[in-house]
């Protein structure tokens, strides 16, 4: 049985808006409402078993049998074992991507999004390793898929920091992949027991706003320096809503 995991004391908090994923998305789409649905549902599967048994444990036969379909019906609405895995993944990563754009009380939203990745790890640091661990094994089969989509959520922030006259000229694409890969990389070694929690939300956070200081405009790379400088990673606001 899957559940919220038990963090430390300090960090037993809940944000109503934070996206659980063990919960099925939504979707906004009408059209097909039944089918998006159902996939929707058979991903959330997917997630639950990636973080009860890992990368080796999700096949089409346990998530089918989790998601009361045929193996038939999880291909032809999802796809092959690899498809299931890069779009359960994704389709969660996509839901901090949202928040990230509209939760206030950070400088940009690509602290925001390197906060929420932090959250995650507190709240469900099984499934946040063993999804994170999805693109990194030695031969990588999810690489591309997973670590794209991080990248693009990424250069959206880019291109509204651009738009608000905060950024300087630079290469967001290139930009956009190195730090993807270096919040992929701090997250595994947060939760593969280097350092605490509170650690792993320290080095997140400085280490993606000390990347963004030299692209940022003068009077917005003030901003960050302030905010950072203010920045207490054993800070957490709870939801008014608990």
């Amino acid at each position: 049985m899957t559940s919220c995991a038990v963090v430390p004391e300090p960090l037993e908090f809940y944000r109503s808006d934070f996206p659980d994923p063990f919960e099925a998305v939504p979707s906004k789409h009408s059209a097909c409402i039944n089918q998006r649905r159902r996939r929707s549902e058979i991903l959330c599967n997917v997630r639950r078993l990636l973080a009860e048994q890992g990368y080796a444990g999700v096949s089409l036969k346990e998530v089918a049998l989790r998601s009361d379909v045929s193996i038939q019906t999880v291909y032809n609405l999802v796809g092959n074992r690899a498809t299931l895995l890069a779009d359960a993944v994704v389709e969660h990563i996509g839901a901090h991507g949202q928040l990230a754009f509209t939760r206030a009380g950070y400088p940009n939203p690509i602290i925001g999004l390197s906060d929420l990745y932090w959250e995650g790890a507190a709240l469900y640091p099984q499934y946040t390793r063993n999804a994170t661990l999805t693109y990194f094994p030695p031969d990588r089969p999810l690489f591309e898929q997973i670590h794209r989509r991080g990248a693009l959520l990424l250069r959206d922030a880019f291109r509204i920091m651009a738009t608000q006259g905060k950024l300087r000229a630079c290469d967001i694409q290139i930009l956009s992949s190195r730090i993807a890969g270096l919040q992929s990389i701090t997250v595994l070694d947060g939760l593969s027991g280097f350092g605490d929690l509170f650690d792993l939300r320290r080095e997140l956070v400085n280490s993606v706003g000390l990347m963004l200081l030299p692209v940022a405009t003068g009077q917005h790379a003030a901003e960050i320096e302030e905010w950072l400088q203010a920045f207490d990673p054993r800070s957490v606001a709870r939801s008014e809503a608990e």
